[in-house]
């Protein structure tokens, strides 16, 4: 099969426990959007024809309370084409309610504008060991978040930790994150680009850390 190169957007349709290990197919991709699913959940694909393509979650609406997408393959076969999915969308997981971990594979490099913002259940996420992009407001306002790590990192409770790999963290992506106490940023020999202050709140605003590390080797600029 041919592919072509797309850009894709991934909307969650429907709610409902996901399975261990879970196999998803593709059930629908005359257009867009193409559809998967694995028996429970169903993600739409939303997808134009652009260089360099990426697909994205778009997860509007609620989840169940574990959403483990590390079973989603990398490359899905969709109306022709194979849709690499790397990003969750803007506001992806936004005022989700319900969900309480997140686990995220290693192709998944960005992580989207608001997109775990207002989550009131959650309190882990595991992202990938190669995310390079968090946007402005990811984990904002979500005051029971406890765990943040990447794969591969052993999870402490209470405890942020950024994979070196992570170029940029922009504004206020941890806000109102009032369970964290501790941030540690992996030893690293790239620039690490931090967000200032959005509307006078910086970027652990609201967080009653206790500690900080930043590895050896960073230097880092500040940036809007």
């Amino acid at each position: 099969m041919k592919t072509r190169q797309i850009l894709a957007a991934l909307a969650l349709c429907a709610l409902a426990a996901l399975p261990a290990r879970a196999t998803w197919t593709v059930v629908s991709s005359g257009s867009s959007p193409a559809k998967i699913t694995d028996g429970n959940w169903t993600l739409d694909l939303y997808y134009s024809n652009v260089a360099n393509s990426r697909a994205k979650y778009n997860a509007h609406g609620g989840g169940s309370t574990v959403l483990d997408l590390t079973t989603v393959n990398a490359d899905l076969e969709a109306a022709g084409s194979t849709l690499r999915v790397t990003e969750i969308d803007y506001q992806g997981f936004c005022n989700n309610k319900i969900v309480t971990e997140v686990y995220l594979p290693d192709y998944i490099t960005k992580l989207g504008k608001q997109s775990f913002m207002y989550c009131s259940a959650l309190t882990k996420v595991c992202i990938s060991a190669n995310a390079v992009f968090v946007d402005s407001h990811t984990f904002a306002c979500s005051p029971n978040l406890e765990t943040v790590y990447y794969n591969g990192a052993t999870p402490e409770t209470g405890t942020v930790q950024i994979p070196a790999s992570v170029t940029d963290i922009k504004n206020a992506v941890f806000y109102g994150c009032s369970s964290l106490k501790t941030v540690v940023m992996e030893d690293r020999e790239t620039v690490l680009n931090l967000g200032s202050n959005w509307n006078g709140n910086p970027l652990f605003s609201s967080c009653p850390l206790d500690s900080v590390y930043i590895g050896g080797n960073i230097s880092y600029s500040t940036s809007s």
